[in-house]
């Protein structure tokens, strides 16, 4: 029983800490273990003393250097498996119909695991909770040393009250934690509201989980720049976008390989990031 339970606990482990991180301390357990072992056995000169350490050896090299870094593999497996899963789930409820709501046909469960996605694409490393056995927290959000605690309410029928906020306030306060995020298949009431405009509580919406995140510009061109950059030229031809006719403007690029280049730049961005170069093709 006690075997099963370590295998078990090092599966849930590893589906929890980052990926990189159970393949690394899988990859150290095999190459070390067999080391360790030359190190230690080199020490007895008893026959009988060296013969017990090997028959231990056995046992041990089955454990630490196959079985764990086994377990921590699948386990690392099965948490990019459940990613994939609630990534999947998010862009299935995004892109559900305007007319339906996409959070009737799916579980409290469900809904926990799509706000996990909501929040892995806001950059935080999310570790869930099983249940809530952290002080009613269903989430916890890692981003540099600050810990943010998150409430998931899956609630269609009625707003969100007071009290749920007041409650989440308090496992913030005895936790230490920078924040905390409640979020909220439907609505809120509005003193639940006033009281976490006065915490460092962010009340999300279903709504808000549902909005798309912005795409990001290329990294490799870093053309887009700041609104007073985005001027007109005199000397240059006014023209409008082809591929969404709004008028385009003359822009500087400011970083990457292409800085100081000019460039026309759609008005529309980032709606629309149609271009056209002045000078050379620059890479689409």
């Amino acid at each position: 029983m006690a075997r099963s339970n370590l295998l078990g606990d090092t599966f849930e482990l590893a589906r929890r800490i980052p990926v990189w991180f159970s393949v690394v301390l899988a990859g150290l357990l095999y190459f070390t273990v067999p080391r360790l072992y030359v190190a230690f056995s080199a020490g007895f000169d008893e026959p009988l003393t060296q013969a017990l350490f090997d028959g231990f050896q056995i046992f041990v090299t089955l454990i630490l250097q196959y079985t764990i870094p086994a377990i921590l593999l699948l386990g690392a497996f099965a948490s990019v498996i459940d990613r994939f899963r609630q990534g999947a789930l998010l862009k299935r409820a995004r892109h559900a119909p305007s007319e339906a709501d996409p959070f009737a046909s799916i579980s409290w469960r469900q809904f926990e695991q799509l706000c996990a996605a909501y929040f892995r694409e806001k950059d935080y490393f999310v570790i869930e909770t099983q249940g809530g056995a952290d002080g009613g927290v269903d989430l916890k959000l890692l981003k540099g040393t600050q810990v943010f605690y998150v409430q998931c309410k899956h609630w269609r029928a009625r707003k969100v009250p007071v009290q749920m906020v007041r409650e989440l306030f308090g496992v913030i306060a005895a936790k230490g934690a920078a924040g905390g995020y409640l979020v909220a298949s439907g609505a809120f009431t509005k003193e639940a509201e006033r009281f976490a405009q006065s915490t460092q509580i962010k009340l999300v919406r279903g709504q808000d989980v549902l909005k798309t995140r912005p795409e990001q510009p290329p990294h490799d061109i870093n053309l887009p720049v700041s609104p007073v950059q985005a001027t007109p030229a005199a000397s240059l031809p006014q023209i409008t976008c082809p591929d969404c006719q709004s008028p385009m403007v003359v822009r500087t690029a400011t970083r990457g390989n292409y800085a100081g280049r000019q460039f026309y730049g759609c008005t529309a961005y980032p709606r629309c990031k149609s271009i056209i170069n002045l000078h050379e093709d620059l890479p689409s």
